[in-house]
């Protein structure tokens, strides 16, 4: 009775807070989050979360948008598994691959490459195709400073794939996915003598 009677509490607080702060509701991201995050609503506590980190971005604050979503994917655990909770688990993921690419570049990290990963597992499911280019973009990067250029070429190359199939859709992406795509090739091919550039 007293965790219910909790949960129902920081639902309520939360509510205020976006009542009271309706016109600045950036400024209390973190307190929003906390309170949902503790209510019967992780939904809006994923949400919080993520425009925080969204934040915490354009700050360069990429440890702190890295921990901001991965506080978002134990909210996602709360949720009913179904189409809400996987959607929810894409939009974090999604966020996550640029501070990951930021922190973890160069280093043989393998929770970025883990995230990158899940989204491409998601990213169908959801009918996401611009999801799966920004995995693929951030794969290849990561895969890319770290050495492992077979792997970033076949990332890239699938990237490409989407970049001719979608065009314009895919966004910016796309066209730095081509520009890094014949970029591996040619690296590859220097090592291993051979070559798949589409031209």
């Amino acid at each position: 009775m007293l965790n219910e009677r909790r949960l129902v509490l920081h639902e309520r607080i939360g509510a205020a807070l976006e009542s009271i702060h309706a016109e600045s509701l950036d400024d209390h991201l973190a307190e929003l989050a906390h309170h949902y995050a503790h209510s019967g609503n992780p939904g809006k506590a994923i949400d919080y979360l993520i425009n925080a980190a969204t934040l915490s971005i354009t700050r360069f604050g990429f440890q702190e948008a890295v921990n901001q979503l991965t506080s978002a994917l134990e909210q996602v655990a709360r949720l009913p598994a179904g189409p809400e909770s996987r959607a929810k688990e894409l939009a974090v993921r999604l966020a996550l691959v640029r501070p990951l690419v930021f922190l973890t570049i160069g280093r043989d990290d393998r929770y970025g490459s883990i995230n990158s990963e899940r989204v491409l597992m998601l990213s169908p499911e959801t009918n996401n195709r611009a999801g799966a280019v920004n995995a693929l973009y951030g794969a290849s990067l990561l895969e890319w400073s770290t050495g492992k250029l077979e792997q970033a070429r076949n990332h890239a190359a699938q990237l490409l794939e989407i970049a001719y199939e979608e065009g314009s859709r895919v966004g910016v992406h796309g066209e730095r996915g081509r520009g890094l795509s014949r970029s591996l090739e040619w690296q590859v091919s220097i090592r291993t003598g051979t070559s798949r550039t589409r031209g």
